[in-house]
């Protein structure tokens, strides 16, 4: 049995098949939806028209169908020194995993408890 401490090569992706199999699991269930922040140290030459650089965050947020493009960017922005976060969206709508929450006054000024408006 392997040990906790064992590395995973990454150098084709900066999530393994494992990690990417549990996205999608998760994205399987009705009205989910992910969060995934990247931080780069190295950003390929074919992601300079997106204006990502060096030494800067790239968040994206999407659902089971966008499930393939996180694999994506996953994949071409498997570069050393780059890593990324991906969080069940659900749990950032819990009050005690943010730190601050702010939201728009409505057109009569009041904000809301919940809710669009």
């Amino acid at each position: 049995m392997a040990s906790k401490n064992t590395t995973v090569n990454k150098h084709d992706c900066l999530l393994t098949d494992d990690e990417l199999g549990q996205i999608r699991r998760y994205l399987a269930a009705q009205f989910t939806e992910y969060f995934a922040i990247f931080e780069l140290h190295s950003v390929p030459a074919s992601c300079s028209q997106q204006r990502l650089s060096d030494g800067c965050l790239w968040t994206d947020a999407g659902d089971a169908s966008d499930c393939e493009y996180l694999a994506e960017k996953a994949r071409e922005l498997a570069l050393p020194g780059n890593s990324v976060w991906v969080i069940a969206f659900t749990s950032l709508e819990q009050s005690e995993a943010a730190s601050v929450k702010g939201k728009r006054p409505n057109a009569a000024g009041l904000v809301p408890l919940g809710g669009a408006y």
